[in-house]
C-alpha cells in the first residue's frame, strides 16, 4: 500500500499541478485513479518481460552452483528496485514518474520474485518427505501471512503518522536481514548422474574458440531449456499447470482489492489496506487449522493417500474460488464486503495443494526444472493477462456500481477454470 499511496501522490500532484501535498480524497478522481493503475500495470509487464528473459539461466545457475547465490542476488535487484522507486518519486518535482519503469531491469537480477519463490519452493522440496510435503508449503505461506499481517497494519499507521516514506525506508534493513539468512542455507540440490557432467570436464582447460564457445553456450541453454520440459510429458501434468496459473493470475485480482475499496467504499488507502491484515488472518486460520485436520480426517476417514488428499483439498477450494470473488465484485457494503473477502481467502490454498499435488507427478530429480517451468509460465500468463486485468479495472471505475468489480468476476472465472480442470484429474 506504501507504494501505491506514494504513487497517487505524485500523480495527484501532478494532475493538480501543484507543488504541495494534496488531500488524498481529492486523488480519487478517475483520471488519477486510471493513471495509477497504468503506472502499476506497466511496472508489472516490465518485471514480467525482465523475469521471462532470464528466469531460464537463473533457475539453471541455482541448479547448478546452488539456491543461496540466486537467492542473494534476487534480493539485491529488490533493494535495488525499491531504492530507485523511492529516489524518482522523492524528486518527482525534477524527475518524470516515467522513470520508475527502469526498476524491473534491477529487478530482474536473481530472476525477480517469480524465479525466486519457485527456487524457496524447491529448496523445500529437496528437505521434506512427500508426506509432508503440502504441509510444509502451507507453512510457508503462513510465514508470509504473518507479515501480510502485521506489516499492512503497521504501514497503515506509519503512512497516518509520518507519511509515506518511512514504511517504504524500513523495508530495507529486512531485506538486508534476508540476504543473510540466505547465505546461511545449507547446499539442498540433488545430485545428478556423473554422466550428465561430462560435458562440463571440457570446460577446464583453456584456448577454446570464440566459436566454440558459442556453441557450447547455445547447447548449455538448449539442455536449460530440455531438462525444464522433462516433466511436461503428460496430460496430468498440463492440467496441474494450466490449473497453477490460472488460480495464481485469479489470486493477482487481489492486489486492485485496496485501491478498489479506495474508491467505490470513499476510504482512504491506508484504511482499505486493513483488508490485507484480514485476509492474512483467515488465511493463517485456514493453513495452519483448517486444511491440516481436513488432511488429517481424510487420511484417518479415507485412507487417503497424501497426493489424493492434496487433490481433494484442491478441488474444494476452487469452489470457494468461484463464489468469493464474485460476491465481491458485487459487495454493496462493508459487511458483505468482508465476508467475500474471507470466502475468496478460502480458495487461496488451491495453488499450494495442486502444486504439491503435481511435485508427486514428477521424478525428484526433476522437481526443480518443474518449478522453473511453472515459473515461466507463470511469468508468461501474468505478461498478457496483466493489461487485461487493467483495462478490466479501468472499465469498471468508470462504470461504476456493481460494475467496477468485473476484475473480481475475472477471478471467478479463473478459478472455475482450475475447478474444472482439477475435477479432470485422477
Amino acid at each position: 500500500m506504501p507504494r501505491t499511496r506514494l504513487f497517487e501522490s505524485v500523480i495527484c500532484q501532478k494532475y493538480y499541478a501543484s507543488t504541495d501535498a494534496v488531500p488524498e480524497h481529492m486523488c480519487k478522481v478517475n483520471p488519477i485513479q486510471e493513471e495509477l493503475v497504468t503506472t502499476q500495470t506497466w511496472l508489472k509487464v516490465g518485471e514480467s518481460v525482465c523475469a521471462l528473459l532470464v528466469a531460464l539461466p537463473f533457475g539453471n545457475l541455482a541448479n547448478t552452483t546452488g539456491r543461496s547465490l540466486v537467492l542473494i542476488l534476487g534480493i539485491s535487484g529488490q533493494i535495488l528496485a525499491d531504492a530507485w522507486i523511492v529516489a524518482v518519486c522523492f524528486f518527482s518535482d525534477t524527475l518524470p514518474l516515467s522513470l520508475v519503469y527502469a526498476s524491473p531491469l534491477l529487478r530482474s537480477i536473481g530472476g525477480g520474485e517469480m524465479v525466486m519463490s519457485a527456487i524457496i519452493h524447491a529448496l523445500l522440496v529437496d528437505v521434506v518427505t512427500e508426506k509432508n510435503r503440502a504441509q510444509a508449503f502451507f507453512n510457508m505461506a503462513v510465514m508470509t501471512l504473518i507479515a501480510e499481517l502485521v506489516a499492512p497494519a503497521i504501514g497503515s499507521m506509519l503512512v497516518d503518522w509520518q507519511g509515506v516514506y518511512i514504511p517504504l525506508l524500513c523495508a530495507f534493513p529486512l531485506q538486508v536481514a534476508n540476504m543473510v539468512i540466505f547465505g546461511l542455507l545449507p547446499d539442498t540440490r540433488v545430485p545428478e548422474n556423473p554422466e550428465n557432467n561430462d560435458d562440463n570436464c571440457d570446460s577446464v582447460g583453456g584456448g577454446h574458440s570464440t566459436e566454440t564457445s558459442d556453441k557450447a553456450g547455445f547447447a548449455s541453454w538448449w539442455k536449460s531449456l530440455k531438462r525444464s520440459c522433462a516433466p511436461f510429458q503428460t496430460k496430468a501434468i498440463w492440467l496441474v499447470t494450466v490449473c497453477y496459473i490460472s488460480t495464481m493470475l485469479a489470486r493477482d485480482t487481489i492486489d486492485f482489492l485496496v485501491q478498489y475499496v479506495s474508491k467505490r467504499f470513499e476510504w482512504s488507502l491506508a484504511e482499505a489496506n486493513y483488508l490485507i491484515s484480514v485476509k492474512a488472518l483467515v488465511s493463517m486460520a485456514l493453513y495452519l487449522l483448517l486444511l491440516p485436520l481436513i488432511g488429517r480426517a481424510l487420511a484417518k476417514k479415507y485412507s487417503m493417500t497424501p497426493p489424493i488428499i492434496d487433490l481433494w483439498l484442491a478441488r474444494a477450494s476452487s469452489l470457494f474460488g468461484v463464489v468469493g470473488p464474485i460476491l465481491l465484485g458485487l459487495a454493496s457494503g462493508p459487511v458483505v464486503l468482508v465476508i467475500s473477502l474471507i470466502l475468496f481467502t478460502f480458495s487461496l490454498g488451491f495453488p499450494f495443494s495442486i502444486q504439491s499435488y503435481g511435485t508427486s507427478l514428477v521424478q525428484p530429480v526433476e522437481v526443480a526444472p518443474f518449478f522453473s517451468a511453472l515459473a515461466v509460465l507463470r511469468i508468461t500468463a501474468t505478461l498478457l493477462m496483466s493489461p487485461v486485468l487493467a483495462m478490466a479495472f479501468k472499465y469498471g471505475l468508470k462504470a461504476g456500481g456493481a460494475a467496477s468489480g468485473l476484475i473480481f468476476d475475472i477471478a471467478g472465472g479463473l478459478f472455475l477454470i482450475a475447478a474444472v480442470g482439477s475435477s479432470l484429474l485422477r
